[in-house]
């Protein structure tokens, strides 16, 4: 799926920073950070292109948690390798994922607390 390649991405892309953080060679597969971190940020706005798709035949699709998430790892990627001014797709993700997180599955849900301790780091 879309939202697995972008997950992937964005895993390549940490770990790659994080080795070139330590002083090692950073590529990973072959690919450097970057084109991991712009991988990652395309996949995932392609994952949002494909939830407003299907949006147009069920309106609950943008209310979903699949939904949710796509937007919270949309954010990260944003959030650790980018400017906030980047997120072609939906403006403020992480923000507009917590409220959903705290729609969907309650304040003290794992994943709510998750996508509220991303927020914090804005």
């Amino acid at each position: 799926s879309v939202m697995a390649m972008a997950e992937f991405w964005y895993g390549v892309a940490y770990v790659s920073a994080q080795l070139a953080a330590d002083g090692h060679d950073s590529a990973l597969f072959g690919v450097e950070g970057e084109a991991a971190a712009n991988a990652a940020l395309d996949s995932f706005e392609d994952a949002l292109r494909v939830f407003r798709a299907a949006s147009d035949n069920d309106s609950q699709v943008e209310r979903s948690r699949d939904y949710a998430e796509t937007l919270l790892g949309y954010g990260k990627v944003i959030l650790c390798f980018f400017d906030p001014c980047d997120a072609r797709e939906v403006e403020r993700p992480l923000e507009v994922s917590l409220r959903m997180h705290e729609d969907l599955l309650g304040r003290l849900h794992p994943r709510t607390c998750h996508a509220r301790e991303l927020c914090r780091h804005l």
